[in-house]
């Protein structure tokens, strides 16, 4: 079956029509990248100037040819303007701009002055010869860099094309006069041919030049992450061993400190006046409560350097540890401590006890005046593998705004700073629960009570 050229118009009008869309549809995944804006514009160019030929005969000659002309020309010349960005390059606009005003004046003289078809075509063919070569050599160039093999297919499809233009070129200048790019010739029909190939083959090499471009940063990506979670980590280390090393150095020093104010305060209160005697205990006070304030930061920082427990861990017995630490704070709040049933976990034992001790002492210190502490306990299995802790208690509560900064180290809540401790228990949960695999949040209402919830893997997992 052999296709006349008006039909040949109408395929490469349509297939023009199918790439746009799909060159749009790229753009639109992949706006960050840059020079695919510029290659959907070029796809959008070519639609126009293929559908207004293949209109040829429903439009006037002049509309037909003008907005043919204008809009392939930019058609190609966007594809070289989207490859200079793609590729990283400089490309002025401007000057894109002013070449399809100078290739649009061989035109006008054709419609005005002279209607010699051929010196039309040998100029259309030429001038997108060349732009095809330039567009050739910055892909090739690029090959060279990063061996991609989608670069190698555009490059292979704008070689030929570039060819094929040169060619079709240089058979134009013997032959007979041409009146329309509808007469039936071998070379229109060629060039229709490869103008079919090029417009699915190009807009499917850029596509696969886009992946590849997507893989590289994805790849760029995760290799800065890590490099990210790398040196964060160095950085807690050397964080953790100067916390570690900086608060046991200070523990003599502080403790001569209050060992020798104690001194003061036993031999010579009374001795001297009011002012004196204050200032002593205020020392006092103060070294004590740097001690427990170093204390906890030594236990901060020794969590992560702790090896993971080797085996299984009974909740109940970690609570019940936790409640025989705070007894005699318990029997002075007269609280009182609902357990329910407790499963077998995956967690450090004393580091366990530690956040229900600290969970506790927290309502314990926070507890409201106007009624009796009740605590409960309860767990229940979230998954498969996970149970979750809820430690509930019917305490002042904490405002809403508190909810993320008291899991903070040293942070203490306003008007309540009052309250014995360091500001840092919570903190202390979270990382101990952070290390082994869990997560941490609390649930309060200001007034009524608090209720936190951990999570911990299932110890009969691994039995």
């Amino acid at each position: 079956m052999q296709l006349d050229i008006s039909t040949l118009f109408f395929v490469l009008g349509g297939v023009s029509i199918l790439a746009c869309g799909f060159a749009w549809f790229l753009y639109f995944n992949n706006r960050h990248i840059r020079g695919v804006k510029a290659v959907a514009l070029s796809s959008s160019f070519f639609a126009i100037g293929f559908s207004a030929i293949a209109l040829r005969a429903f439009l006037p000659a002049w509309l037909s040819y003008a907005a043919a002309n204008i809009a392939i020309f930019y058609g190609y010349a966007f594809v070289l303007y989207g490859v200079l960005i793609f590729s990283g390059r400089k490309a002025n606009l401007q000057i894109l701009i002013l070449c399809g005003a100078a290739y649009g004046i061989e035109y006008v003289y054709y419609l005005f002055v002279e209607d010699n078809f051929i010196v039309r075509l040998i100029s259309y063919l030429t001038t997108y010869g060349i732009i095809s070569i330039i567009t050739f050599a910055i892909i090739v160039f690029d090959y060279q860099k990063n061996s991609s093999r989608a670069y190698l297919a555009a490059s292979i499809f704008l070689v030929v094309l570039a060819v094929s233009f040169f060619i079709c070129a240089g058979i134009s200048i013997p032959s007979e006069r041409v009146k329309d790019i509808f007469s039936k010739t071998s070379i229109n029909a060629l060039v229709l041919y490869e103008q079919i190939i090029f417009v699915i083959g190009w807009l499917i090499s850029f596509t696969l030049m886009v992946n590849e471009r997507l893989l590289l940063e994805r790849k760029s990506a995760e290799l800065a992450l890590i490099d990210k979670n790398n040196e964060l980590e160095r950085s807690n280390l050397d964080l953790e061993q100067f916390a570690y090393v900086s608060s046991h150095d200070l523990q003599t020093p502080l403790r001569n400190i209050v060992r020798f104010s104690q001194l003061l305060e036993q031999r010579y209160k009374g001795r001297l006046d009011s002012d004196a005697d204050e200032f002593i205990g205020f020392i006092v006070h103060g070294g004590k409560h740097m001690s427990e304030l170093i204390d906890d930061l030594l236990q901060y920082a020794r969590i992560n350097k702790q090896p993971l427990p080797p085996h299984p861990v009974q909740a109940r017995e970690a609570i019940e540890h936790a409640i025989g630490n705070l007894k005699y704070e318990r029997e002075e709040a007269g609280a009182e401590i609902d357990v329910g049933e407790m499963p077998l976990v995956i967690a450090d034992p004393s580091l366990l006890t530690s956040v229900f001790q600290n969970l506790f002492g927290n309502s314990l210190k926070y507890r409201s005046p106007d009624r009796k502490l009740r605590l409960s306990v309860t767990a229940k299995r979230d998954s498969s593998d996970h149970w979750v802790f809820a430690v509930a208690d019917n305490g002042i509560g904490i405002e809403p705004q508190y909810h993320e900064k008291i899991f903070e180290i040293f942070q203490r809540l306003d008007p309540i700073s009052h309250a014995e401790g360091t500001g840092i228990g919570l903190a202390l949960c979270r990382r101990i629960v952070h290390r082994f695999g869990g997560t941490i949040w609390l649930k309060s209402e200001p007034g009524t009570g608090t209720t936190f919830f951990f999570t911990l893997q299932d110890g009969s997992v691994s039995t």
